[in-house]
């Protein structure tokens, strides 16, 4: 498996930078896997991080997600889509694809700082 990661936060270091009191400085992390599923982790955040799933905003700590899932980070709400439309990793759409959270946080590579199974 391939991953690429993209950090979400206040901080100007971050790879997308959200501009909201309600962000934490290093609030998240988005791995692509191998290009094609997104693998979204909180990074200890203060406010949380959610997925919009049977109309109910539902907090987690690490959990696979689709294009068309809303996110939120703190109070700051974006569609998937929207929000990795300008990273330079391919997007693409899977029909009949279920998120399914994980029971264990994946591991990162201390050299390259990549998600490992």
């Amino acid at each position: 498996m391939t991953f690429k990661t993209f950090t979400i936060g206040r901080s100007e270091v971050s790879n997308i930078v959200v501009d909201d009191e309600t962000v934490s400085r290093n609030h998240a992390e988005i791995s692509f896997v191998n290009n094609s599923r997104y693998y979204v982790i909180d990074c200890d955040s203060t406010w949380g991080t959610f997925v919009l799933r049977n109309n109910e905003w539902q907090q987690f700590t690490h959990s696979y997600v689709e294009l068309g899932d809303y996110i939120a980070f703190g109070k700051y709400r974006v569609l998937m889509k929207d929000l990795v439309s300008g990273l330079s990793a391919p997007v693409k759409q899977k029909n009949n694809y279920e998120a399914e959270p994980l029971s264990v946080k994946p591991k990162r590579n201390v050299l390259t700082g990549e998600v490992e199974v």
